[in-house]
């Protein structure tokens, strides 16, 4: 038997699959967890509770949010952003967390938008200045712009200058009608059976099937052709007269309802970049320079349009584009780019598609541009890939980047980036999964992190996106046995701020609640002259967001005005909320006041009471409201920092026995679990796989921590207050052939583990 002491410094590769258990030859299985849920990896190396999700609204039943929906950032200016939710029909607008409402003056919450929930699922968009582009290949693409305020939006179909064309597309209107000619050389007259001909086919063509023949239709009657001109001889008109026949265009808009609509879309290097349409799957079309809606090609100067197709081996439809260090472009089949020799822009002299990888990309899901290279969902839906230019080989290549990690993706639904937002902060990629989970990845390329874990919640993740550093969330919940869809957001500040939200669905904190306190002024002896709900007081305090209503039932103080005041010191007076109704003194009579938000806390006093000081006992029963969402809800409650007892919302409130000094939070509860990897000491007699161990005593490096249990015992900590140091478990006891440390909590409060020291015995 030999003992042996071990360190885990960091995390940073995360939750590993479990097809790599027995890798204990590589380096990332000392840096790993077997589990890693509901937690956030930090790009130096430690783990924290993920941040917890703040209720914003309800999207309304009649959006139909169960049949689709969309998150789609829209930035105005660089202190103006949005988050615009596309359900069906409907757009609705988020600034700041706040749903703005009365959209255009109409009473509405939402701006109608044609776009239907079938549509949803594969729009793409683009912005550029204050104009945000939509395409989806079964509608018109439509341009949405935001006017002079918060509230004032615009749609409408893009109005093209020039729409590219199709060359002698074939028509199958009508290909079984039937033609009668009138001769079989010569100027012949073809009869259509049936309306099949309209104004705009003059000049086009009629061919046989059998390649016979054509005919050139030179005129019409009445705004519809009824007859065309044979100019070209030796028809089979038996072929022509049974239907075997097509009608041969000239020029089409490549855009419209019979041809479909563009795809993808992008902005590169002053043009509109379009990527596929329904009906050419694996065409990119280009803009002219400076004039978005022009797809004139002209003379193919170089600020012409361009048009170019993927002539592959296959259909490469195209899933999407991104505007990087070149043009990349993704189809089902592979990834392709535009190259740029010397950074020269783009012409219709030099365009060429080159080709770089075969993996193929998930359509629906849009890349997006990380740290180093572009981030997309392979199309089966099994990996991350990083799109991204390699020196050594002068083109692009796909690095797994879920290569460790592949068991945390399920059919991913939606991707999104919020980027690094501080020196020692990493990106964040966020991936909806079709069974309602999240995979997280905190990724530092520079220094090699790539840290994956999973989160849950009470309930789905259903689509997700960024404003600017913002996490928007759409989120199906099972409220009071009905099924919701929420809008939530991450509140991710991770400091000791008393307005992070720990929980899972944050209620109405008291800056926007009512809390109602009945407060009677009595002639009592001593100075204990105020009782709130029976409760005898010598002082108060009034606590931001709520509501007093004093009753002077003391005579002797009828004739004595109540004064509120900004400091004890009485220098400033406040009467801002203050309602009186009947005499002092008299049957029913009151005078409340309302506390306002973001006010300073107020004291109280009768013109007869000594001078304020010190803190006011805190009343009981205080009722917390606005939490509605939650009916019916069993919810963690936290005041002022510190667990108070769980309670159940009913009739969109709770009750709690203390009233906060600062802050409250209310929400549904989630449990972080943090799962080392089976112990490997790496002994100079081999490897300890095989034989059984025990973990004799352990040592959790924590920073600004309130709560942590260690296989489900409780460390011990302060009510309050945040510990940084060391928490050590001894004795532990137990053998068994794996040798792993279970982190969790009991409470829903704070936790960063840096790291975990342990002390092992092996057996035999």
């Amino acid at each position: 038997m030999s003992r042996a002491v071990s360190i885990q410094t960091n995390f940073t590769t995360g939750e590993i699959d479990p097809l790599l258990k027995s890798r204990i030859d590589i380096d990332q299985y000392y840096n790993s967890l077997e589990q890693a849920r509901n937690v956030v990896i930090q790009p130096q190396g430690g783990i924290t509770r993920r941040p917890g999700l703040q209720y914003i609204s309800t999207i309304p039943s009649a959006a139909n949010p169960q049949n689709g929906c969309r998150l789609v950032p829209f930035e105005f200016s660089t202190t103006q952003s949005y988050m615009l939710l596309f359900v069906h029909n409907r757009m609705y607008i988020y600034k700041d967390k706040v749903l703005q409402t009365n959209i255009n003056g109409t009473g509405n919450d939402y701006l109608v938008t044609t776009i239907g929930s079938s549509n949803l699922s594969t729009i793409d968009y683009a912005q550029s200045a204050d104009t945000l582009i939509v395409v989806q290949e079964d509608i018109a693409p439509k341009q949405i712009k935001r006017g002079a305020s918060h509230t004032t939006w615009t749609i409408a179909d893009i109005s093209f200058e020039y729409t590219p064309k199709y060359a002698f597309s074939l028509s199958t209107s009508n290909p079984s009608a039937t033609l009668t000619p009138s001769a079989v050389d010569g100027n012949i007259t073809l009869t259509a059976g049936s309306s099949v001909f309209a104004s705009s086919n003059v000049d086009d063509y009629v061919e046989a099937t059998d390649g016979i023949g054509r005919a050139r239709i030179t005129r019409f009657v009445s705004g519809t052709v009824v007859e065309a001109i044979v100019e070209i001889p030796f028809f089979n008109t038996s072929a022509i007269a049974s239907g075997s026949w097509l009608l041969e265009v000239d020029y089409v808009d490549a855009w419209s309802a019979t041809y479909g609509y563009p795809r993808t879309v992008t902005f590169h290097e002053g043009r509109l970049y379009f990527g596929g349409s329904k009906s050419r799957p694996n065409t990119i079309f280009a803009s002219r320079v400076g004039r978005f809606f022009d797809f004139n090609p002209g003379e193919s100067l170089d600020d012409d349009a361009i048009e170019v197709t993927l002539n592959t081996g296959q259909v490469n439809a195209v899933t999407g584009l991104f505007s990087g260090r070149d043009l990349q472009i993704f189809t089902k089949g592979g990834e392709f780019f535009l190259p740029q020799s010397d950074l020269d822009p783009i012409t219709p002299g030099n365009v060429v598609i080159q080709g770089a990888t075969k993996r193929g990309s998930k359509e629906g899901i849009k890349p997006v541009g990380a740290e180093s290279g572009t981030m997309f969902i392979q199309r089966s839906g099994k990996s991350l890939r990083e799109f991204l230019f390699s020196d050594v080989e002068l083109s692009y290549i796909s690095n797994n980047i879920s290569l460790l990690s592949s068991h945390l993706l399920v059919t991913p639904t939606d991707l999104a980036l919020r980027k690094a937002t501080s020196t020692d902060d990493g990106d964040l990629l966020l991936i909806v999964n079709n069974d309602g989970s999240l995979a997280t990845y905190s990724i530092l390329r520079g220094q090699n992190v790539i840290a994956p874990s999973l989160s849950s919640t009470d309930g789905e993740f259903v689509k997700v996106s960024v404003d600017v550093d913002t996490i928007y969330f759409v989120i199906k919940r099972t409220v009071n046995s009905n099924t919701v869809y929420y809008i939530e957001t991450f509140n991710d500040d991770n400091t000791t701020d008393s307005n992070k939200l720990l929980t899972s669905s944050a209620g109405t904190l008291p800056n926007s609640s009512t809390i109602t306190k009945a407060v009677t002024v009595q002639s009592v002896s001593g100075s204990n002259k105020y009782f709130i709900d029976g409760v005898q007081q010598a002082t108060l305090n009034l606590y931001e967001g709520h509501t007093y209503k004093f009753d002077q039932s003391d005579n002797s103080n009828s004739g004595h005005p109540l004064r509120f005041y900004l400091d004890a010191n009485k220098t400033t007076s406040y009467t801002t909320g203050v309602t009186t109704s009947g005499t002092p003194g008299s049957s029913g009579a009151y005078t409340q006041i309302v506390v306002a938000s973001a006010a300073p806390t107020l004291h109280y006093q009768c013109s007869s009471h000594a001078a304020m000081g010190g803190v006011a006992n805190t009343p009981s029963g205080a009722s917390i409201t606005g939490l509605t969402h939650l009916e019916g809800k069993t919810v963690k409650v936290i005041i002022d920092d510190a667990m108070a007892a769980d309670a159940t919302v009913a009739s969109g409130a709770i009750v709690v026995s203390t009233l906060p000094t600062s802050y409250i939070e209310v929400g549904l509860n989630y449990t972080p679990t943090v799962k080392t990897m089976p112990v490997e000491l790496k002994l100079p007699s081999g490897n300890t796989v095989g034989q059984k161990k025990r973990i004799v005593e352990a040592s959790a490096l924590l920073y600004l921590s309130q709560n942590l249990t260690l296989d489900a015992k409780e460390f011990p900590f302060t009510a309050a207050t945040f510990f940084t140091g060391k928490k050590r478990r001894k004795p532990m006891l137990g053998y068994d052939r794996e040798g792993q440390l279970t982190f969790s909590q009991s409470a829903p409060l704070f936790f960063t583990l840096l790291g975990v020291e342990y002390k092992v015995s092996v057996g035999q």
